[in-house]
């Protein structure tokens, strides 16, 4: 019952927070108090964001180490002063290296990490980096075994070693050495695929050498992957802790980050379904292609094993009807499966097929040649009795090789065909997507209608054959390539001798099981056959590379990619076009994402400008699709492609939020594309794009241009050397003017931005909607009274927000040894500067709450708002309305605006922007106690049904 009794009102703990930061007594069902009292407190767990559990007991002696420390300070708080969190990551360094230093072993850590260098201090390092990076302060202790031990440890933002030695007396797990080759091998051994091992790495297999010890001495550092599942460079890009730390990636998984929910690969756990045999019942249906008389195409499909693959191959070609007549032709190659030779002769009788059976052995290539002897002229389509294929598979084929006469082969895409692979080129791609293989190939038939790519080469699991080609240069080369691999590369690089082009059909999917049938027997002579293969034709292997290079089967691949993504949307669709920057705009986007989500819209995030001027990415809210080559969309190379995913998603709301990032020609083009996608689309005035290349009407020395003019923007655009190419401003004001008068509803989330926009564009009607800010918890502070006077100033400042004043206003406040003190709550773009001069930053918040937190802690005066562009709206101050805090803000935009009407905080005349010395004198000089007492309510807009109340859209 104690814990009932503390837990109303416990100044400095927060269950929530307890909650979230520590997900093990989530998971336990623990109550959060019970367990800080209890146990969390002796673990080194902080109780909420403002209250440092080891901090506050080794800086505070008189805190006995067995002593909670949080009781502690409820009991002594009044009797004396005492600090509960460190205010800079130095301070919290500083008090670390006093309790570690002797259980740091410095020649050990200078030898393993810093390679000797005597320049450097190693426990400095250790504390800073070091241990981030899993590196170990001495031979006996392990940092990454250490938290795994100790998960929770995490949280305190602290390095092991130090959460080790201040935690030793109590609860916290020993430290243990790294596991040693034999542990690692064992832990990999249930999970380590031998087989898939050998076929992906020939060599690994040529040299005989133990696949598993390979992986773990060599393996993992070449990037070689354990299995089909485990992708060991996925792995350590996503989690750069691990890399940093030099540790066997598929360990790490198994022992620890599977357990954390880390990814093993970004596509999932299952396989694609193995292929099954046909029911007998199955074959009734099918239709008969055996000596079919006027057949334009044999499908010629040898056979050697595979049981289920090899009759479910051909039930997929004989069950999906073409336009094109064609005869199967089936060749068993004297199979060592005596059921499936059955089968075959069974099938055979029936007349389904025509069927020719080797009395010996001859391999895959001279199977192929028996069967092209009887062919006549027909075009031929080669098979893999492991490949399914699906729908008029054919006669998209032959349409191809219909539109050119110049086409010798045509390979579809398929999920294992190296160049023809998809979704990832040059790889086996054997892990389940979202859609199934008979759905991909109606995708690419969707999207990529009679899109193809030139090729150097085919690829045999699915090849059509020319027949006139195959009269002029002969069929394969058995001679040469024995039992198989290699041959359909020798005969497309002929055949493009002879003036003929190899291509990549991009409107057929074959799904390709790999490894079946004549697999084993032709990867004896792959060695033999590469030679082979260059001996005939030395240039091909750099035309491959080439080819792999240029990648030109790109966009079809983005294509589908986007083509999956709109078919997974199964609500109602609603895109968000914003840029890459988190801020303001990001919040409000994510805010209207999850509303709409919660009123059954599926939602895509498109954000523009990460590293390109042309770049867009693309993502869903939740769960989302493995689409790897969606990595490379480009507004200025797949613009058509771009439109055509509007067209496919259909979606009911287009909200355009910023177009900043992204350089002018992809600004029209997108802006075009929007228009003739939707009749109308919502926009939202967040910055003034429409009106400044900057954005923000701030020169790029930090001056706020109030008198805008065309011939000034001109003389400004000229000078900007941070942004280029720059539009004619006139051309910019023009264009933004038609995209807003196309627009269905263009939102101001203030009046003063509706009144700028105004004024440049008097036909554009905007309509007011404020942004939402519900905080998750409201403070009420007592104000207060001890000096010297403390100025909050939240976000993340840059030279718009007011970073140049703000070091103005601290440089004069030193020289004057004014007692005034200066502390961002955020991070600034002047941060050494600002340093420099006294004033502190916290680093940027993860959360509302943990902004909340930081300024309660920091106890300030006033929140100031140094801005000197005209905001059009400011959620930093809606948190220090929300903190208790009064702001105090220039005479300039939304947040003047707001204050007026709520008839709170300060506001001061943006004149004092230009003489810093006489600023801070009129901060000094501000009503603390009655700005304190003006402090009303904290409120914020709502929209009940936020897509009938925001956006008049019917639900």
């Amino acid at each position: 019952m104690i814990g009932v009794r503390l837990g109303r009102g416990l100044p400095h703990f927060d269950a929530e927070y307890y909650a979230a930061a520590y997900p093990d007594v989530a998971a336990a069902g623990i109550d959060p108090l019970a367990h800080f009292l209890r146990h969390g407190w002796r673990e080194g767990r902080n109780p909420s964001w403002s209250f440092h559990t080891l901090y506050y007991r080794d800086e505070n002696p008189s805190c006995g180490r067995r002593e909670n420390p949080l009781l502690h300070y409820l009991a002594n708080k009044h009797a004396q002063p005492l600090r509960v969190f460190p205010e800079t990551e130095e301070e919290l360094i500083e008090l670390q290296k006093r309790v570690v230093a002797g259980h740091f072993d410095e020649d050990f850590y200078r030898l393993k990490y810093l390679g000797g260098a005597l320049d450097c201090d190693a426990l400095d390092h250790y504390l800073r980096s070091g241990w981030r990076l899993g590196f170990d302060p001495s031979a006996d202790f392990s940092t990454n075994n250490y938290l795994d031990a100790n998960s929770h440890a995490r949280a305190a933002k602290v390095s092991p070693l130090y959460h080790h030695v201040a935690t030793r007396s109590m609860a916290a797990q020993a430290p243990r050495v790294a596991p040693a080759r034999a542990n690692i091998a064992a832990a990999l051994a249930p999970e380590f695929d031998a087989g898939f091992y050998l076929r992906a790495n020939p060599d690994v297999a040529a040299q005989k050498l133990d696949p598993l010890a390979h992986y773990i001495e060599r393996g993992w550092r070449e990037g070689r992957d354990p299995s089909a599942v485990f992708w060991t460079s996925y792995y350590l890009s996503s989690n750069p802790d691990v890399r940093a730390a030099g540790e066997n990636p598929f360990h790490h998984y198994i022992t620890r980050g599977r357990g954390e929910g880390r990814k093993p690969n970004p596509v999932g756990a299952l396989a694609w379904p193995k292929p099954t045999a046909p029911a007998a019942q199955e074959w009734n249906g099918v239709r008969p292609a055996r000596q079919v008389a006027n057949a334009e195409v044999d499908v010629i499909v040898p056979v050697y094993r595979g049981y289920d693959e090899t009759l479910a191959s051909l039930h997929a070609v004989l069950a999906h009807a073409q336009q094109t007549p064609f005869n199967l032709v089936v060749v068993n190659d004297r199979s060592p499966e005596p059921a499936l030779t059955d089968a075959l002769r069974d099938l055979s009788s029936r007349g389904l097929f025509d069927y020719l059976e080797n009395e010996e052995n001859l391999g895959f290539v001279r199977s192929v040649n028996k069967a092209l002897e009887r062919r006549g002229s027909r075009d031929v389509v080669i098979l893999n009795s492991d490949a399914i294929v699906h729908g008029d598979w054919i006669d998209r084929l032959l349409a191809h090789a219909r539109s050119d006469a110049r086409i010798a082969t045509i390979t579809p895409f398929s999920n294992n065909a190296t160049i023809c692979s998809y979704p990832v080129s040059n790889r086996d791609n054997m892990l389940a997507l979202e859609a199934s293989p008979a759905e991909l190939d109606d995708f690419a038939k969707a999207c990529n209608v009679g899109a193809r790519s030139v090729a150097p080469t085919g690829v045999g699991f699915c090849m059509y054959m020319r027949g006139a080609v195959i009269d002029a240069i002969g069929g394969f080369d058995a001679e040469a390539f024995g039992h198989g691999y290699g041959e359909e590369c020798d005969f497309c690089r002929r055949a493009a001798e002879a003036g003929h082009v190899n291509v990549i059909a991009h409107d057929v999917f074959v799904y390709h099981a790999g490894q079946v049938s004549f697999a084993e027997r032709a990867k004896t002579e792959r060695a033999a056959n590469q030679r082979a293969l260059a001996d005939k034709h030395p240039d091909y292997p750099m035309r491959v590379a080439l080819y792999i290079r240029a990648d030109p089967a790109l966009e079809a691949r983005i294509r589908l990619d986007l083509y999956r993504l709109a078919k997974s949307l199964r609500r109602r669709v609603a895109v968000m076009v914003t840029h890459a920057i988190r801020g303001g705009v990001a919040t409000h986007v994510d805010d209207l994402a999850k509303r709409l989500d919660d009123e059954g819209f599926d939602v895509l995030l498109m954000k523009l400008g990460a590293s390109r001027g042309d770049d867009i990415t693309i993502e869903t809210r939740g769960a989302s699709i493995y689409a790897p080559s969606l990595a490379a969309l480009s507004i200025a190379r797949h613009a058509r492609t771009i439109e055509d995913f509007f067209a496919w998603a259909r979606p009911e709301i287009i909200h355009v939020h910023s177009f900043v990032g992204l350089d002018w020609p992809s600004t029209l083009s997108l802006m075009s594309i929007i228009e003739r996608a939707a009749p109308g689309y919502f926009c939202t005035l967040h910055d003034y794009t429409a009106l400044c290349h900057r954005h923000h009407l701030v020169t790029p020395q930090g001056d706020y241009c109030a008198e805008r003019r065309i011939d000034i923007c001109r003389a400004c655009v000229a000078a900007d050397k941070e942004h280029a190419p720059i539009v004619d401003p006139a051309e910019r004001e023009a264009r933004y003017g038609a995209f807003y008068e196309k627009a269905k509803s263009i939102f101001a989330p203030s009046r003063d931005a509706a009144a700028r926009l105004a004024h440049a564009y008097p036909n554009v009607r905007t309509e007011l909607r404020p942004h939402v800010y519900a905080p998750p918890a409201l403070r009420e502070p007592e104000p207060p009274i001890d000096a010297p006077l403390r100025i909050a100033v939240i976000g993340a400042i840059t030279l718009h927000k007011g970073a140049r004043l703000l070091h103005a206003l601290a440089l004069d406040a030193r020289r004057r040894d004014l007692p005034l003190r200066y502390r961002i709550i955020g991070s600034s773009v002047l941060k050494s500067e600002l340093e420099d001069e006294g004033v502190v930053e916290t680093g940027h918040y993860p959360s509302e709450d943990a902004g909340l937190a930081l300024v309660e802690q920091w106890r300030p005066h006033f929140a100031f708002f140094p801005s000197i562009w005209p905001e059009t709206f400011c959620y930093t101050l809606s948190l220090a309305l929300a903190a208790g805090v009064p702001p105090v803000v220039f005479d300039i935009g939304a947040p003047a605006e707001r204050l007026r009407e709520l008839d709170q905080g300060q506001i001061l005349d943006l004149a004092l922007a230009e003489t810093p010395a006489a600023l801070n004198d009129a901060i000094l000089a501000l009503p603390v106690d009655a700005l304190w007492k003006k402090r009303g309510p904290y409120t914020s807009r709502s929209y009940p049904r936020l897509v009938e109340d925001y956006y008049g859209v019917r639900a």
